[in-house]
């Protein structure tokens, strides 16, 4: 699964609905609600976060599998010492001004 930055990962977006998200993934495996907010769960590899204040939009996606690559590297599971070898373009508060990737 790839990782595209500010945009989202696989075939999911950020700003999705959960109806796409779910035409996309199937139904998560559970389903959290805090304050109004909802967090899906899928096999304990992959969070989406769906906000209030996001009108409900996918906002925020968490991933735990090692199968998910970043410009076609692995990243999970690697030290932040391999990482800042790998990609030392990448920081926490880097924000490109043109997408570092094509689709």
């Amino acid at each position: 699964m790839n990782i595209y930055p500010k945009v989202g990962i696989g075939n999911i977006q950020l700003g999705m609905n959960r109806r796409q998200v779910t035409d996309v993934l199937g139904e998560p495996t559970e389903i959290n609600k805090e304050k109004g907010d909802v967090e899906w769960i899928y096999n304990d590899n992959l969070e989406l976060s769906f906000q209030r204040e996001d009108l409900y939009l996918l906002g925020v996606i968490t991933i735990r599998c090692e199968s998910a690559r970043l410009y076609s590297k692995q990243i999970i599971g690697c030290s932040e010492g391999v990482l800042t070898v790998v990609f030392p373009f990448l920081s926490a508060n880097y924000a490109p001004k043109q997408p570092l990737f094509r689709k």
